[in-house]
């Protein structure tokens, strides 16, 4: 269904969420933080939202913590290549869920695990491949 402003209103979201259910939707962070915004000011809590799959940039780990408050486990990020539709990584619902795991705030700041058909490697800034177990310092405020 497209909304009928045509564009992205979070108050028609929500309201089109609580008046259809069970709806699931793609957002860029940036939308995902304009959902979360409206919701808190309006008290809105998400309901009639299924899922909510994120990705096309960096979600800091703060905004994940606070969507997570504000909507619950709803939450999926993927990861991958505009120029070749193909999801790379992703994280689940349930990891982004689990906070009482020992890795959960590294979890959020990772672009998820790597889907079963793909190799993927982390390479330092001369190009060499980075051992498994090393961090690498993220904008998002953590490592991946």
């Amino acid at each position: 269904m497209v909304p009928e402003s045509g564009g992205f209103d979070p108050a028609e979201i929500i309201g089109l969420a609580a008046e259809l259910g069970k709806i699931s939707m793609f957002a860029a962070p940036t939308l995902v933080k304009r959902l979360v915004d409206f919701a808190q000011r309006s008290g809105a809590d998400g309901a009639g939202i299924k899922t909510i799959v994120y990705g096309g940039g960096p979600m800091y780990v703060a905004e994940i913590q606070a969507t997570l408050k504000v909507f619950g486990p709803k939450f999926v990020q993927i990861y991958g290549q505009g120029e070749a539709p193909m999801t790379i990584t992703a994280l689940s619902r349930e990891d982004i869920a689990d906070s009482v795991h020992p890795d959960w705030l590294r979890r959020l700041a990772s672009v998820g695990k790597a889907h079963s058909v793909v190799e993927v490697r982390v390479l330092g800034e001369d190009g060499t491949p980075l051992p498994r177990d090393r961090s690498v310092r993220s904008p998002c405020g953590g490592h991946r």
